[in-house]
């Protein structure tokens, strides 16, 4: 997550546990009482993050199966990303579905998806507003998945060829093709012109926005990557515990922060998590060392 979201009220926390954190009137306040929002908003788990959770400056969201849910900093409220109570939330006209398959990511403060429907479609929702940004010129029999859009090209794996695939968006066409790289489900970040992913073989990899200089930051069953105060974040799956560790961005600087990890996210300093075994949910304060 960029350093723009420290500065803004952000948060969420799933299966009806939230916490918001945040500026008003240039204060910093903690909201830290889940109780009403506990009985009413008992919607997914936003912790698989980065396929299924994004954030503007005005709100949080998160995906569960074909729904899209919106976390208002203003009301602090989670409703379906839809403003027609008549709607049933059912189809592709609503702001507030998704195809199942749709990984949502923000950029520029709008949240930006694809439909894999023909013709295949980029498209755009400013809030409950939906439009299709761009039609799409792409290999038909590619299994695009994980799409992020990176300064004026979106950046996808082509999954069921093993490569990446780069558009550009002014005309929706292919322009460059990464050959044998492949993903695994959770994590793919691009910041300052560094793509880094989890592959297949659950390795933690980074290559230029050019498709070179690649390199594995971390070989070892690596999954769950995501990015925080420009540190690297992801868990690694070991024989006898889960651990999530951060490290810098070329691999150094390693810290092991906790075991028994199952699913976690960051926002606002803080780490949210579920462990293994647990039904509950719980939150982990970053140490000092790595506070924005």
């Amino acid at each position: 997550m960029n350093n723009a979201t420290h500065r803004i009220l952000a948060g969420v926390l799933a299966a009806g546990l939230l916490l918001l954190a945040g500026c008003r009137g240039g204060e910093e306040e903690r909201i830290t009482d889940f109780t009403g929002l506990e009985a009413e908003n008992n919607q997914g788990n936003w912790m698989i993050n980065y396929a299924c959770f994004a954030e503007t400056e005005d709100a949080v969201y998160f995906k569960n199966s074909f729904s899209l849910y919106r976390l208002s900093k203003a009301t602090e409220r989670i409703t379906i990303n839809c403003d027609d109570p008549a709607c049933d939330h059912e189809n592709a006209m609503c702001s507030g579905y998704l195809e199942n398959s749709a990984a949502i990511h923000s950029f520029h403060d709008k949240l930006y998806f694809v439909d894999p429907a023909s013709p295949e479609t980029l498209f755009r929702l400013d809030g409950t507003e939906k439009t299709a940004y761009l039609t799409l010129d792409r290999d038909p029999d590619a299994g695009y998945s994980y799409d992020r859009i990176y300064k004026d090209r979106l950046y996808s794996f082509a999954s069921n060829k093993e490569r990446m695939d780069v558009t550009d968006l002014s005309t929706g066409e292919t322009v460059a093709s990464y050959e044998d790289v492949t993903r695994y489900q959770n994590g793919f970040v691009i910041e300052d012109d560094v793509i880094y992913h989890i592959s297949a073989d659950l390795e933690l990899c980074a290559m230029g926005i050019d498709g070179e200089n690649r390199r594995v930051l971390e070989g070892d069953r690596a999954t769950r990557l995501m990015s925080y105060g420009g540190r690297l974040y992801f868990i690694q799956i070991r024989d006898d515990d889960t651990v999530l560790i951060s490290m810098d961005k070329d691999g150094g600087d390693r810290r092991e922060i906790m075991g028994n990890m199952l699913y976690y996210n960051i926002l606002n300093d803080q780490i949210f998590y579920t462990v293994l075994g647990a039904v509950s949910y719980t939150h982990l304060t970053l140490p000092t060392i790595l506070r924005v």
